[in-house]
Formats: C-alpha cells, sequence, structure tokens
C-alpha cells in the first residue's frame, strides 16, 4: 500500500483511489465506487495529517499518534524515581506536624496552669521577672560601657593567653602589667586600628636600650634577648636598624611580648599612651 502523502492508494481490485493529500481533490470513492465528499478543514491546513504533491511530505503540526503519552511503565518508573524521596519528605513533615504539636500542647498547659494562679500572685510574679530583665540589662549595658572581650587568634603567639578581659576604665601605667592597645605604624605587618595586647615594661622617663648583641635593657635590667623576626637582615642591618638606647617621653611606653617570637617595641619603638585601649586579663 502506499504511504499517506502520496496522493493516492490502491484498493484490493487494484484501481488507484484517490488518498487524503492536501492539495488533492475533495472527493474520494469508497469501496463500491460510490464518490463520497471528504472533510476539508477549514483555512486547508490539516492537522495531524501531512502536505504536498509529487511523493514529497511535510510535517505540518503534530496529530495525536505523534504526542507522546505516558505509558505505564513510564509511570511506574517516575514512581520509583521519586518515591524514596517523597517518602522521605512525608516523614519528615510528619516528624515536623508532630513536634510542632506537642510544642502547642505544652504552650496551652501552661497557659492553663497560669490560669490557674490567682491574679494577684501572677502580678508578683510579673513584677518580678520585670525587675530582673531591667537589672540584667543594666548589668549588661554597665558591663560593655566597661569592658571589652580581646581574643588571639595567631598560631604564633605573643603572650600567654588566648581571650583577654579588658578593663577600658583602667588605664594607670604600671609596670609588667598586661595593657591593650592600637597599633600604629605597623601597617606592614598589621593594619592601623589592629588590637594588641603586650606587656608594659618601659614607662615614661626609662632609658631603654638595645645592646649590639640585641639584649633588651631598661633601666639596665634584661627584659629580652634577640630579635628572631629581623628575617633575612644581616647583623650589621640589624643592628643599625634596631640597636641603640633613648628615653622614654612623657606620653610613651615600652611593649614586649611574654614570648620570644612577639612582635613589640624592640621592632617599631615605644607607643603613646593615647593609644592604649586598657588594662587587660588573661580569661583562658
Amino acid at each position: 500500500m502506499a504511504a499517506i502523502g502520496n496522493g493516492a492508494r490502491e484498493n484490493e481490485n487494484g484501481p488507484e483511489v484517490e488518498g487524503r493529500s492536501v492539495g488533492a481533490t475533495n472527493a474520494v470513492r469508497n469501496e463500491h465506487g460510490e464518490k463520497q465528499e471528504s472533510r476539508e478543514p477549514q483555512g486547508g491546513v490539516a492537522t495531524g495529517a501531512t502536505a504536498g504533491t509529487a511523493g514529497t511530505a511535510e510535517t505540518i503540526a503534530p496529530g495525536a499518534d505523534s504526542v507522546p503519552s505516558a505509558s505505564a511503565s513510564g509511570l511506574k518508573r517516575t514512581r520509583a524515581q521519586s518515591g524514596p524521596h517523597s517518602g522521605q519528605r512525608r516523614s519528615s513533615r510528619f516528624r515536623a506536624l508532630s513536634a510542632l504539636s506537642k510544642g502547642v500542647a505544652q504552650v496551652v498547659r501552661g497557659l492553663q496552669g497560669i490560669r490557674s494562679v490567682p491574679m494577684h500572685d501572677r502580678l508578683v510574679w510579673a513584677s518580678k521577672v520585670g525587675v530582673a530583665t531591667l537589672v540584667l540589662v543594666l548589668l549588661g549595658s554597665v558591663f560593655l560601657s566597661r569592658f571589652q572581650i580581646g581574643v588571639d587568634t595567631q598560631s604564633d603567639k605573643c603572650i600567654h593567653g588566648t581571650v583577654f578581659l579588658i578593663d577600658k576604665a583602667d588605664k594607670e601605667l604600671e609596670r609588667g602589667a598586661l595593657f591593650a592597645y592600637r597599633s600604629r605604624g605597623t601597617k606592614w605587618i598589621y593594619p592601623d586600628g589592629t588590637l594588641m595586647v603586650k606587656a608594659m615594661q618601659g614607662l615614661p622617663g626609662d632609658r631603654v636600650e638595645v645592646t649590639p648583641d640585641f639584649e633588651v635593657r631598661v633601666n639596665g635590667i634584661h627584659k629580652a634577648q634577640g630579635l628572631p623576626l629581623a628575617g633575612t637582615l644581616t647583623a650589621s642591618e640589624a643592628r643599625r636598624r634596631f640597636c641603640g638606647s633613648a628615653t622614654l617621653q612623657s606620653d610613651e611606653a615600652w611593649m614586649l611580648g611574654t614570648l620570644p617570637h612577639s612582635f613589640d617595641s624592640r621592632y617599631w619603638g615605644p607607643i603613646k599612651t593615647e593609644q592604649i585601649v586598657g588594662r587587660a586579663y588573661v580569661i583562658f
């Protein structure tokens, strides 16, 4: 049998019968040779058929036979693929709803318990809670206005300790005490304004000296030895840059770490007392 779209087909007895081609005649003959009128779509475009002449077929629009349908096996595959995930989602939703219902039940029981308390006792309890909350807020504001927490995240530490409590109201200079201050003039290592904690070893008026063998003395008393952070500098270059002696001015302090690899006044000199944030205490 000729393909539909070639414009003709053969019947059982051999003669050709006009087929359903767009652009062919509008009449066809049945098996008894009787002439019947064909149904031509309005506008001459056959949705779901083919168009053309002289054996050429061109698809105009997909018909019902060419639209993919969801077969039973396809649905089974889809369910099989999404089944475990959907089951997990249903299980998680059920657990969430169960937890929510338990929470609501607890709140309801709590409210029922409050209702059983006399109004006078409720007011007393509420006033105590309010007073306690106010006291906590005031204490918190006082604490934050005076104290600050500092955390040292460096792997090579300068001071024994990681977390420090800084008393911003205590800036009285004391030899050997820890103080927090804001760095200045060390931006090749730390940005200006970095919070640092060191031990104050030199006070205003003290004589500070770094000897040619890199010993640090304050008023002739040994405080530190060596310049381990001098890097690749030769001994002569390190002496030229870091060795010498000076008397601290009235607004200067000499800061040293308590560990050998501390980056301190040996490398950048004294700090100004206005840089001090407050006295520091090791928490742990």
